[in-house]
């Protein structure tokens, strides 16, 4: 009695990387010559997730984000990362994830600057920060000379500027200097809630598009 065989046309995310990580040599139960078998950092599924090692992110690389390297290198990180942990188990809609990886980098090419400044900076589009300084400095000089005088032929010759007299019956003389200065500074930050909101929400359509575009939607 003959049967129908069902065959497989379209692969996912995590099967494309996981058979990658293969051809690199990657073994999950063993590392350096030390058993893993119950590290769950070198399960294939929480590394591909985590996406921190460097095998993982070559193996990834070398398919379904190969010729993205136009992007800043943190920007794809972040990018990457956040791609596999939404469309992990997803199947792609091609026959090769050759074919799908040519659609990925001709969309993320469309909106190459929006998502560097998505990644990047961010914050400069969230928030508007001053800074305010004030510094100030002040001196004065005050300085008096009184002389008194009895007799006529004790002749004195007085100037205000002079520190030293040749005659007098009784002198005083003060002098005074004060200097003061200061500075002080502040700074504000103001977040802009909307700016925020449409950030969000450019995200949130882009994957949704790449979603479209990319992977098959009959579950």
């Amino acid at each position: 009695m003959g049967g129908i065989e069902t065959m497989k046309t379209t692969t996912s995310l995590y099967y494309i990387i996981e058979s990658e990580l293969k051809n690199l040599g990657y073994n999950q139960f063993i590392h350096k010559n030390q058993l893993t078998f119950f590290d769950k950092n070198r399960n294939s599924f929480t590394a591909i997730i985590k996406y921190e090692n460097e095998e993982v992110i070559e193996a990834s690389r070398n398919t379904i984000f190969f010729a993205l390297d136009f992007l800043d290198s943190q920007t794809r990180l972040q990018f990457e990362k956040e791609f596999i942990s939404m469309f992990i188990y997803r199947n792609i809609k091609y026959q090769t994830y050759e074919l799908m990886n040519a659609k990925l980098v001709a969309k993320v090419s469309l909106y190459h600057d929006l998502i560097e400044s998505l990644y990047n900076h961010s914050e400069n589009f969230i928030s508007g920060k001053s800074v305010t300084e004030n510094s100030g400095n002040a001196s004065s000089l005050n300085r008096s000379n009184n002389v008194n005088i009895n007799l006529p032929q004790n002749e004195v010759h007085v100037s205000l500027d002079k520190d030293v007299f040749e005659y007098a019956d009784d002198t005083r003389h003060d002098k005074s200097k004060q200097e003061s200065s200061s500075k002080s500074s502040s700074s504000s930050t103001k977040f802009d809630i909307d700016t925020l909101t449409k950030l969000k929400e450019f995200k949130h359509n882009f994957f949704k598009e790449l979603d479209k575009e990319l992977f098959s939607q009959i579950y």
